[in-house]
């Protein structure tokens, strides 16, 4: 299967838990803008980690421990001021519905801010969800064909 989102690009699609396995408040799905780091094409997923505009005290705590990086140039593909969470990544294998969630039109992230943050992620902190689980969190995206 050929992978159709690059690396750069962002989604916005429905994940259950935090990088650091707390769930979403509530337990409930929470809508996160996901930036894709690396294709795996041989596993068939995608590398992503996890961005927020809100600049709460969590966000703000873990910018100043060097945890998350703050966006420069965000837009495109990203609308207000944006923090990248480089504690760890989402590995979620691709599925073509996966287009229909493309922020700004499939922009790009600009190469500088994207350099910045592949050098702080931690890859070792996985958080895995399969194209089935993707599509159970998403109902109201266009999955049949995944």
């Amino acid at each position: 299967m050929i992978i159709l989102i690059e690396c750069r690009q962002a989604v916005w699609i429905r994940v259950p838990a935090y990088i650091d396995g707390s769930e979403n408040r509530n337990g409930t799905l929470g809508n996160h803008p996901l930036l894709a780091l690396e294709i795996d094409e041989e596993s068939n997923a995608i590398s992503f980690v996890h961005v927020t505009s809100s600049l709460n005290a969590t966000i703000h705590r873990l910018l100043f421990a060097r945890e998350v990086y703050e966006i420069e140039n965000f837009n495109p593909p990203f609308s207000r001021k944006s923090y990248a969470d480089t504690r760890g990544i989402y590995l979620i294998e691709y599925c073509s519905g996966m287009l229909t969630a493309l922020l700004s039109g499939g922009a790009y992230l600009n190469d500088r801010d994207f350099s910045q943050i592949i050098s702080n992620t931690k890859f070792e902190n996985i958080i895995s969800f399969s194209k089935d689980e993707l599509k159970s969190f998403n109902q109201h995206l266009n999955y049949d064909d995944c």
